[in-house]
């Protein structure tokens, strides 16, 4: 997989802070080790496949949670949707997308690029 080369790379602190915050908003708790955030949802979330969700109103600035790399950026979705487009049939993203809000999450999963999305309007 090639490195995400948009936006900024925040630190080891904030990533542990934004994935804390996702997990106690969204998911149940679980082992990182075994398990994708996405396996551990508790939220309804809505299964669409990517180039369907792409089209979906999400903010222009965001954070893009990058969790097999286990590195978080605050980006642009365009720049996000087109890191994903850029990628080989063989490479696998688990890719979570949101701002500071929490509100909304936008999840792109290795799954033949299914995403699950929660809180955002068609």
């Amino acid at each position: 997989m090639f490195e995400y080369q948009y936006g900024i790379r925040l630190s080891d602190d904030q990533l542990s802070q934004f994935r804390r915050k996702l997990i106690q908003i969204f998911a149940q708790e679980y082992d990182i080790k075994s398990n994708r955030l996405w396996n551990c949802l508790r939220v309804k979330a809505k299964c669409l496949d990517f180039e369907e969700a792409s089209k979906l109103a999400v903010p222009v600035s965001v954070l893009l949670y990058l969790e097999r790399q286990n590195e978080v950026y605050r980006t642009r979705f365009k720049d996000v949707c087109k890191y994903v487009e850029e990628l080989e049939p063989w490479e696998y993203i688990d890719a979570y997308v949101f701002d500071d809000t929490f509100s909304w999450l936008f999840v792109i999963t290795h799954e033949e690029l299914k995403c699950l999305v929660v809180g955002l309007q068609e």
